[in-house]
């Protein structure tokens, strides 16, 4: 690839990974499942820096970003100048992190090239003690938005064929994602769900003491229960573990796994 070219995309035939396993177009995937979207990011970038740097024979360093639908993009990596390298080239959208992030193609950035765009981010490439960088777009869940971002202390370090490595990788590292956050998404509404369902319970018992007390319906108490709710200004779910406190507490909601 010629300094300051856009790729426009590949993948190979077989990528070496920072493991002793191979991947050869089979559905391999790197266990990215974390409690938190910063942590599948830190687990990804590890393995994308040693990946690469394996690749290219060459020590690459590896950011990570990921953009939620309403939210500020999450970037992982290592070392901190290369993080905060990429955090300023997205709040700026001057560089190729900005670029892949809104789901451009590759952008390849050498220090000697005489590609006039991101001069000011050029100038801090070479302050963090970079000479080349490359960034690649993610294909992760719909709403989102993901980059890929490797950056080189030597120039021209990526070539044609690197770059079909870079792809590669890119596409494993998409799928991999995608299942991180579909997993989290799904441990997330399962405690929402187990969350609701215990309030459900306290609710259902506290208007029962209230049936039981008023000799009235379960309507009727559930009212009784909502206007105590607004007047003492919480929420139903503390109100009802409130009267349920003298009759020794509301009991533990089990569910089954």
């Amino acid at each position: 690839m010629n300094d300051g070219q856009t790729q426009t995309g590949g993948g190979s035939d077989e990528l070496e990974l920072a493991t002793d396993w191979r991947w050869d177009g089979a559905e391999l995937l790197y266990d990215l499942v974390a409690p938190t979207e910063a942590a599948s990011l830190d687990v990804l970038a590890d393995v994308g820096a040693a990946a690469m740097t394996r690749a290219a024979e060459a020590v690459l360093d590896c950011v990570v970003t990921l953009r939620a639908p309403n939210r500020k993009p999450v970037t992982a990596g290592s070392p901190e100048e290369a993080v905060m390298l990429t955090r300023w080239d997205q709040e700026h959208s001057h560089g190729p992190a900005s670029e892949s992030l809104d789901g451009n193609v590759a952008i390849l950035v050498n220090a000697e090239s005489r590609d006039p765009r991101w001069p000011h981010y050029r100038h801090r490439l070479q302050a963090a003690g970079y000479l080349s960088a490359v960034s690649v777009p993610l294909d992760v869940d719909h709403g989102y938005a993901g980059a890929l971002t490797f950056l080189a202390t030597e120039a021209n370090v990526f070539t044609s064929e690197l770059m079909s490595q870079v792809f590669g990788f890119r596409d494993l590292a998409s799928r991999s994602l995608r299942l991180a956050t579909q997993v989290r998404r799904a441990s997330e509404f399962s405690e929402h769900l187990r969350s609701a369902l215990s309030s459900r319970t306290a609710i259902d018992i506290a208007c029962g003491v209230i049936m039981g007390q008023n000799r009235c319906s379960y309507d009727e108490a559930f009212a009784i229960l909502s206007n105590a709710s607004s007047h003492r200004n919480m929420k139903l779910r503390l109100v009802a573990e409130g009267i349920l406190e003298g009759y020794g507490g509301a009991p533990e909601t089990h569910f089954e796994t």
